[in-house]
């Protein structure tokens, strides 16, 4: 077949597309029109087209979370995807700048002998270098400006650049060729979707590109250069529909892995300012803090526990020790199913102490359950000496007597 110089119209419609799409992005951006299902596909917040629209559950975010948590998670979500881009970006440029220099200097090289054979002649690969020029282009661009570098510019990069893909599989002359060049573009589809991660963006580029290649997998068959080379029409379709639904599932499978990974760091960040709070709170009230393991054990070392119980202190001191066995024997069995019975809620306790002398130092706890990053129970607990509390309440209401 020969080269078609005028553009064909798988070229002019995803073409068309994109700038359907870099309009709507505009239009967005002036009013502002946020939570709508065509912002979400846009701006990349795919987190929030599943759970307003596909109602999947498993795809959804985890129910009665702060909308302030899901927000941050999907910031960082979106980062992460940026990231990933930019750091893609100088190996494909680097590529992609070298195999047009060698075509180019293949190119003049052969001038310069004087050779005439048409394979070398640049006007034939066309598209070919047309494509690959953006490529270079675009991922240069993304080297050179990556802080102003986001989500939806990749998307353009992403259309533009499998139309091209199609417009170069559109100038086949030959059937090898064409196979060649048509499983080369389903490995470009691949990296699109490992870059995207977008769900419903990739759907509906997985469907435009199946219904532009079953397109012109048709138009091929009826030339004579393909005649030799029959091939039902179902075995286009399901090789088309085959690589879509691998796109999807690449796209969904590590759009939900950057979620969960996303979500689970804006919970610990979550749960240690919650944590953070709770320890600046009960340092100003009592002498003593403590982090309780499920087990009932010391997690940190308490040098200031030790010092009122006259032990010996040291870097690791009463670390990993069983807080129970510090405990008086008659107050062991109440304390432990308060801590553990009733660990969902915020309680004010006693016990007695007994200290490395013999004697018996009473306390005052106050404990505040929480859960760690795996979801196991913890107790933070608060000592105040109560002989201590009552002489300093004596001491502050003596004025006033």
């Amino acid at each position: 077949m020969s080269a078609i110089s005028t553009p064909t119209l798988p070229l002019v419609a995803v073409w068309a597309s994109a700038f359907a799409y870099a309009v709507a992005r505009l239009l967005l951006l002036g009013f502002r029109r946020r939570g709508s299902l065509a912002h979400d596909l846009i701006s990349g917040t795919d987190w929030k087209v599943w759970i307003s629209y596909a109602k999947l559950g498993a795809a959804a975010s985890e129910p009665g979370l702060p909308a302030s948590v899901q927000i941050h998670a999907t910031r960082i979500c979106s980062a992460r995807k940026v990231k990933y881009w930019i750091s893609v970006a100088p190996w494909i440029t680097t590529g992609t700048g070298l195999f047009l220099g060698q075509t180019w200097a293949g190119h003049f090289h052969m001038i310069g002998m004087g050779h005439k054979d048409d394979s070398h002649d640049i006007r034939t690969h066309v598209p070919y270098i047309y494509a690959w020029t953006f490529v270079f282009c675009s991922f240069l661009g993304i080297c050179t400006w990556h802080r102003q570098f986001r989500l939806w510019h990749g998307y353009l990069i992403t259309i533009i650049s499998l139309a091209l893909c199609y417009q170069v599989l559109w100038e086949a002359d030959s059937y090898i060729i064409y196979l060649a060049r048509s499983r080369s573009i389903t490995l470009v589809r691949v990296f699109f979707a490992i870059t995207c991660t977008n769900v419903p963006f990739e759907s509906v580029i997985s469907l435009a590109e199946t219904t532009v290649g079953i397109w012109v997998a048709s138009n091929m068959k009826s030339t004579s250069q393909f005649k030799e080379y029959p091939q039902e029409p179902a075995n286009d379709l399901v090789a088309e529909c085959a690589s879509s639904f691998l796109c999807v599932l690449i796209s969904y499978s590590l759009d939900r892995t950057y979620q969960a990974d996303a979500l689970t760091i804006t919970k610990c960040k979550a749960s240690k300012q919650v944590e953070t709070s709770a320890k600046s709170l009960l340092s100003m009230m009592c002498d003593v803090i403590l982090d309780v393991g499920p087990d009932l054990c010391l997690t940190l070392a308490s040098p200031q526990l030790a010092t009122l119980l006259f032990k010996r202190s040291s870097t690791s001191c009463l670390a990993g020790s069983d807080f129970m066995s510090l405990v008086m024997a008659e107050d062991q069995e109440q304390l432990r199913n308060n801590l553990l019975h009733q660990s969902q809620k915020v309680q004010l306790l006693s016990a007695g102490m007994q200290d490395s002398d013999g004697g018996t130092v009473r306390f005052r706890i106050f404990h505040a359950p929480y859960s760690d990053l795996d979801d196991s129970p913890r107790h933070l607990l608060g000592l105040c000496e109560q002989g201590l509390e009552e002489a300093t309440q004596r001491s502050w209401a003596a004025p006033f007597l």
